[in-house]
């Protein structure tokens, strides 16, 4: 499993945020429904590594 480390700004592949953004490409946006509202993500870069 992918190692999450937030102090290194990491999130695990299999949280939520994370799925929510996979297959996102720069200048898509993304929404994280919640259960009072809704929060817009918009993909400005992409880094790996």
């Amino acid at each position: 499993m992918d190692e999450a480390d937030i102090t290194k700004g990491k999130i695990a592949f299999v949280a939520p945020v994370a799925r929510l953004l996979m297959e996102k490409k720069v200048g898509d946006e993304a929404i994280l429904k919640l259960a009072r509202d809704n929060r817009v993500f918009k993909i400005v870069a992409i880094a790996y590594g």
